[in-house]
């Protein structure tokens, strides 16, 4: 080879190395700087049981290939009711090669695809994308997506036993609403916040379901925020090892251990019907509830209420814990088909009035019930919502005036103008007049624009409040509309609650506050009943929220209205930030329990008046609730809680067996909701948001579980859908958990009012707030 074309090929050769090199080198640097992100569709909601407009948790696997400790932001991308962006973010900080568990939250729009949800891991200083990922679409856990409303979630932590309750899970239209176990969870892989776990009903404990004394400290107190927020969790103790009365949430349990003790031998006949003729011996726990001890007795082991507790609960916070002393998941038991009947046991817990109807019933009365699932339409609870916030009075007068200023301009610049010139012989004139008709509208249409465009935030509500009458604290959700009146962006915060701010999950992913697991909440799902407008603006923005603290956000600012949720708990009081009146709360005057009713005088200094108080009480000790109507009860004014009291009725009457025909008025206050609704055959027709439809709707969400169940049985001749309600707002506001213990509730109905509930922008108060306020006192003897 020639010595010059020798050279050139050295040089050539030299080259590609050199820049084969450069890729291999930056090849091995992107991949030391990656992230290995897996999402396990098991850990996406609960075993991939997602519900929309719902707080839906979400765990990441997380693997650093740097070569030191880092710092990445985890982004879970999905689009809000309005089209926009929203990115849930929450901090992590990986350790080298080794795995890590990060928990995102974010509440999933009504109607959006699981294809647009997408999830990123990023460099918080060069925001280059280190992995990225989206739920697996062919996993073999699928991803259940429902509706608000469309079923009741139950956890069952440890094991495959159904406890009883899959027959509550039938298709046959025979409850109000559907029950879905999901079970094999573990209670010390809980997510690490309490709105994490909001989408269950109850959580369930069974002796294979995971150590309570080995929980991390931050799954303790989101669980402890789960229950006092309202939730309800149910232990199914062991007879031997009872694990709980040890552990650091020991001070939860309706029962101390020296009240505790061991029996031989159940009487089984408390879970159903026994086929053996000799049924094994079972051990179970049963319970001392002295009076006083606060501890609600809810079964005992003789039927008639004389014998040993082994049911029992009390009310924590807002939420309840119920203890159960016999294994329910025990094979003894499981063999046996316990527990079993019309009547189960989950009815007295859960203190729900549908039977259980197994599978071989229901084939046996298919030809009775007829179920037509394509006429199937139930009547949701609360759809008057949209329209109460939906603020169609701000824009109702300049729509008007704008309509009146067009049809003015058509006339004065078009045939009007031109009939008086061509009348005075000046028609030549036409294209001047019309000229200056426009700049005079134009004037005139940007006049009144500034002039009436709004130049406060205005805020219209409807919220639930619950107040704790023996501690005075509340807990508020509200579902509301802000109108901001510029544009660019705006600060939406309720108060951080306990909640330590970004990061602090004391994870192995985030280094932060063990102590969090708390705080306030707000979402922009809206009302819960929309599905995603797939345009929205024309301008669609991105902004982020804290999914470890989402008490506050930055949102875009149209000078148009944008839609939230919030959920708060704590105080009101009137000094406070966002407090936009004085909310001077029920006090007990006098108040005493008297030949078995409660007496005695109430007083509130509310914002407002209360319309149609309903006064309910759970006299407790396995007892029917009574409940009757006290009328209007004026702020700065005493209500006499015995107002009423001659035409009393029970809450619900249970019965484990339904005719062809239904008499609603024989079945309690709750049956009346229905005998009382305008024709049974609309119960299939949306509310027309009349104030009574309004309460009605309330009351029924209040006590939901304690309703009766539909009208399934329809026979040949009927001619109307299955009467079945549905509630897309607020499982979480249920009450009927409550209705096991001696205590007082009373229900009030505040019109135009303010919306109790801290909330800024941009770090002021909202002055101009209107909405309607379902004020729910909670008082225990």
């Amino acid at each position: 080879m020639p010595l010059m074309q020798s050279r050139r090929f050295t040089r050539f050769l030299s080259i590609v190395c050199l820049l084969a090199g450069v890729s291999f080198a930056s090849g091995v640097r992107a991949q030391v700087n990656s992230v290995d992100l897996q999402i396990d569709t098991q850990t996406l909601g609960f075993e991939g049981d997602v519900v929309e407009s719902q707080w839906t948790p979400m765990r990441l696997t997380l693997t650093s290939r740097a070569a030191e400790p880092r710092v990445v932001l985890c982004r879970w991308l999905l689009r809000d009711q309005d089209g926009d962006r929203i990115v849930a973010e929450r901090e992590a900080t990986l350790n080298p090669m080794t795995q890590a568990h990060l928990w995102l939250y974010a509440p999933v729009p009504v109607g959006q695809r699981q294809t647009a949800w997408q999830v990123q891991v990023i460099d918080p200083g060069t925001r280059e994308i280190l992995a990225q990922a989206a739920p697996p679409q062919n996993a073999p856990q699928p991803i259940n997506v429902y509706r608000p409303g469309e079923t009741r979630l139950i956890g069952v932590c440890g094991g495959v036993a159904d406890l009883g309750l899959l027959d509550y899970a039938s298709d046959a239209r025979t409850a109000q609403e559907p029950t879905r176990l999901i079970r094999n969870l573990n209670i010390e892989e809980l997510p690490d916040r309490w709105y994490g776990m909001s989408m269950l009903n109850a959580l369930i404990w069974t002796q294979n379901g995971g150590d309570p004394g080995q929980m991390p400290m931050h799954v303790q107190t989101a669980l402890r925020h789960y229950i006092e927020r309202g939730g309800h969790l149910v232990i199914v103790l062991p007879a031997v090892g009872e694990p709980w009365s040890g552990s650091p949430l020991s001070d939860l349990l309706p029962f101390k251990a020296s009240q505790m003790r061991r029996v031989e031998s159940f009487d089984l006949l408390r879970l159903g019907s026994v086929s053996t003729p000799d049924p094994p011996r079972v051990p179970a726990l049963v319970f001392d509830a002295p009076a006083g001890s606060g501890t609600n007795v809810v079964m005992t082991t003789d039927v008639s209420g004389r014998g040993d507790a082994f049911v029992v609960s009390h009310r924590v916070g807002f939420g309840r814990v119920t203890a159960v002393g016999i294994d329910l998941a025990s094979p003894a038991l499981t063999r046996l088909g316990l527990p079993n009947g019309r009547m189960r046991l989950w009815n007295e817990i859960f203190q729900w009035s549908t039977p259980a109807y197994n599978a071989t019933w229901y084939k046996l009365h298919q030809d009775e019930l007829k179920p037509d699932h394509s006429s199937y339409q139930p009547r949701q609870l609360g759809y008057f919502v949209p329209s109460e916030i939906a603020m169609t009075s701000t824009a109702a007068g300049p729509l008007l005036l704008a309509i009146v200023l067009f049809g003015a301009y058509w006339l004065i610049a078009g045939p009007l103008t031109f009939a008086v010139l061509k009348a005075r012989g000046k028609a030549q004139y036409s294209w001047l007049a019309f000229l200056a008709s426009v700049a005079v509208f134009t004037a005139a249409a940007w006049g009144m624009a500034l002039f009436m465009q709004p130049q406060a935030v205005q805020l219209e509500h409807f919220s639930i409040l619950d107040i704790d009458g023996n501690r005075n604290v509340v807990r508020t959700r509200s579902w509301f509309s802000v109108l901001i009146p510029h544009f660019g962006a705006a600060d939406i915060a309720t108060p951080a609650g306990s909640a330590p701010g970004n990061g602090g999950s004391g994870d192995a992913a985030s280094g932060g506050s063990p102590t969090s697991g708390g705080g306030n909440t707000l979402a922009n799902v809206g009302a819960g009943f929309e599905t995603m407008d797939s345009t929205g603006f024309i301008d669609p923005q991105t902004y982020t929220f804290d999914a470890a603290a989402p008490w506050h956000m930055d949102v875009p600012a149209r000078s148009t209205a944008k839609t939230f949720r919030a959920d708060y708990m704590g105080t009101l009081h009137k000094d406070s930030p966002g407090v936009a009146s004085d909310w001077g709360l029920p006090q007990v005057v006098d108040l005493q329990i008297t030949n078995s009713f409660p007496q005695g005088t109430l007083i509130h200094h509310l914002p407002g008046d209360l319309r149609d108080v309903l006064i309910v009480y759970a006299p407790g000790d396995g007892n029917r609730p009574w409940v009757w109507r006290a009328g209007a009860w004026k702020t700065g004014e005493k209500l006499d809680l015995n107002t009423g009291g001659k035409s009393r009725d029970w809450l619900y009457i249970r019965l484990p067996i339904y005719g062809q025909q239904r008499v609603w008025k024989q079945e309690g206050y709750l049956g009346n909701i229905f005998a009382m609704s305008p024709g049974r055959s609309d119960l299939s027709i949306q509310a027309t948001g009349s104030p009574d439809q309004i309460i009605s709707d309330i009351e029924a969400m209040t006590f939901f579980d304690a309703m009766p169940p539909p009208e399934f049985r329809r026979g040949g001749n009927a001619a109307y859908f299955v009467d079945v309600l549905s509630r897309p707002l607020g499982h979480e506001t249920d009450l009927s958990k409550l209705l096991d213990g001696r205590r007082l509730i009373v229900l009030g109905y505040l019109v135009n009012g303010p919306a109790p509930l801290p909330v800024t922008v941009d770090g002021h108060n909202i002055d101009q707030q209107s909405g309607w306020t379902a004020v729910r006192w909670i008082y225990d003897f």
